[in-house]
């Protein structure tokens, strides 16, 4: 998906977005999902990447407090 909305991303911009995702929080669903609700806008992706990876997920919060 990172190659077909924004091909000039490489490795090196990735590894910021990757390295807070513990193993197993992320299914390729929600990526699915979060990535074309942002496919204008780039710099959007790296802003609220953290809502994905567990801070400030309101889905994953009110899972934890369940």
């Amino acid at each position: 998906m990172r190659r077909r909305f924004w091909p000039t991303w490489t490795d090196a911009d990735l590894a910021p977005l990757l390295e807070p995702v513990p193993d197993g929080l992320l299914s390729m669903a929600r990526v699915q999902e979060y990535l074309p609700e942002r496919r204008a806008d780039g710099p959007a992706v790296r802003r609220d990447w953290a809502t994905l990876t567990g801070h400030g997920c309101p889905t994953r919060l009110k899972l934890l407090a369940g």
